[in-house]
């Protein structure tokens, strides 16, 4: 009996057992599946789903499904891609990451990609990115972490500037200091000059234009800017020098109110005219005596005083202190007379009159190009009589004479100072149109500074035309006659360019860029 009581336990014992194995599998005595069953087959593959595509590389351990429920539900630990790039979005590769508390957590490889560990515990974690010749930067991340990280590279320039003196010797010791242009109180960096007068300052973050400023004792504070991208820039520092002497009139008395205008001698383009648009005045005083000071360079002293003869000299004052300079003026006359029409022999009202000085040959003389050194102009009244000068009275002289449109520049060869002259024009009968435009930088758009030349290139009749000069970012040439052109400009501070072919008459006037040297 007892037996038999053992018999029926174990069989009772073991189908209970495969009732429950039974449920487990989802399968009821009926065959029906069970609602709250679950599939072992269609349990989601949680480790391949979070893990980004390619992160594990051949070789590397995989992160487990532990590792993942981790991240997450902001367990312990977690892995995230950190990719670091440029501006320019170029790999930046060899980059050093480290946690918020200063630690490395890896580099970057040559693609700039590195999978680093998280500590999950926090909410938020912070990477920063570190490499030589370029700024740390930082990327912050919070929870639910992000498979992969982007951090944005800012690379660090360097300036090299090297000081030297008028003459070319490096200047030692020179404070070198640079910054942002649109934010001058901002000093982006600051250092001195070695012993071959070259100073470079590092660590600079990218900017369309730098200004420089340079401090030395003995010198006058030099400035100037500078635009990115850039190699080196050269300064040339230049002492004071007082420039100083008595001016006269030919037979020897003084004279005073003389202005004497001081200019740079690159600055000086056409003639005896003075182009530039900065330089150094003084007017000599009732003695006769006259001072400026400037820098050592070499310069063209004008002084002028009506009735008197302008006078030109050039001087270099470069490794003086002082230099003592007497100018003697000429008394000038002023050559007079009429421009009428050659047809009707009516006067030409306000017509435009010039006098130089030099060869009037006429086969020399091009369309717009004037002869010889351009040294006065003056306009025609209402009656069509001029007066202009003065001028030597020994000399001989070309005059032109211009009336846009209705007559072309004409010429009248070798005239006397010291006779009348009747100007004869004929009527323009061929059709002529302006070339006008503007001359702005490349960098920056903005007009250029300074003087400029110009250049117009006829490409029908194969020959340049004139130099012309111009002060302003504004140009003009007149009377042009219709057909294919081209133009070139340049300038002490500027590169030369030139202008694709051009048809006259223009639709619109030019824009021209020019890059400085």
């Amino acid at each position: 009996m007892k037996i038999q009581m053992r018999t029926l336990f174990i069989i009772t014992v073991a189908a209970g057992g495969l009732v429950a194995l039974l449920t487990i599998l989802g399968i009821r005595g009926s065959g029906e599946k069970s609602k709250n069953a679950v599939s072992l087959s269609s349990a989601p593959k949680v480790a391949e789903k979070w893990i980004p595509e390619g992160s594990v590389r051949k070789g590397e351990p995989n992160h487990d499904a532990a590792d993942n429920e981790g991240r997450r539900a902001g367990g312990e630990g977690c892995s995230v891609r950190v990719i670091t790039s440029d501006e320019a979005g170029r790999q930046v590769g060899g980059v050093e990451l480290r946690d918020s508390e200063g630690n490395c957590i890896g580099q970057t490889d040559d693609q700039g990609v590195a999978d680093v560990r998280l500590d999950g515990r926090s909410e938020h974690a912070a990477i920063t990115a570190s490499k030589e010749g370029f700024f740390d930067s930082r990327v912050e991340v919070s929870k639910p972490w992000p498979s992969s990280a982007a951090v944005v590279m800012e690379r660090a320039y360097s300036q090299t500037i090297e000081v030297r003196t008028a003459w070319g010797d490096p200047i030692e010791d020179a404070s070198l200091r640079i910054g942002d242009t649109l934010h001058e109180n901002d000093v982006l960096g600051e250092v001195r000059t070695d012993s071959e007068g070259k100073g470079v300052i590092t660590d600079l973050r990218r900017a369309s234009l730098f200004y420089y400023s340079v401090h030395v004792d003995g010198y006058p504070a030099t400035q100037g800017n500078v635009r990115f991208p850039f190699e080196k820039e050269n300064v040339v520092l230049r002492r004071p020098v007082r420039l100083y002497g008595t001016v006269t009139e030919s037979t020897g008395g003084v004279l005073s109110g003389v202005s004497v205008w001081v200019h740079r001698k690159a600055e000086r383009r056409s003639g005896d005219r003075i182009v530039a648009s900065a330089g150094f005045h003084d007017k000599s005083d009732e003695e006769g005596h006259y001072q400026v000071v400037c820098p050592e360079d070499e310069y063209t002293i004008t002084a002028k005083l009506s009735p008197y003869v302008s006078l030109s000299v050039d001087q270099d004052v470069r490794g003086a202190e002082e230099i003592k300079l007497d100018l003697a003026l000429e008394k000038g006359v002023f050559i007079e007379g009429m421009v009428l029409d050659a047809g009707d022999e009516q006067p030409i009202a306000w017509c435009y009159v010039y006098v130089h000085r030099g060869d009037g040959a006429e086969d020399k003389v091009l369309q717009g190009e004037s002869p010889g050194q351009l040294l006065c102009e003056n306009r025609a009244g209402a009656d069509g009589r001029f007066r202009i000068g003065p001028v030597s009275p020994e000399g001989k002289f070309t005059l032109r004479a211009r009336l846009f449109p209705k007559y072309d520049s004409q010429f009248a060869f070798q005239v006397d100072a010291r006779k009348p002259v009747v100007f004869r024009m004929l009527k323009s009968e061929i059709e002529r149109w302006p070339v006008d435009g503007v001359v702005r930088e490349h960098m920056t758009g903005k007009p250029v500074e300074g003087g400029f030349w110009a250049k117009l290139v006829a490409l029908d009749e194969k020959h340049e035309g004139p130099v012309s000069v111009f002060q302003t970012a504004a140009f003009r040439f007149e009377n042009i006659s219709p057909g294919r052109y081209k133009l070139e400009v340049g300038g002490d501070l500027y590169e030369t360019a030139a202008t694709e072919e051009f048809v006259v008459p223009l639709s619109h006037g030019l824009v021209v860029e020019l890059e400085r040297k």
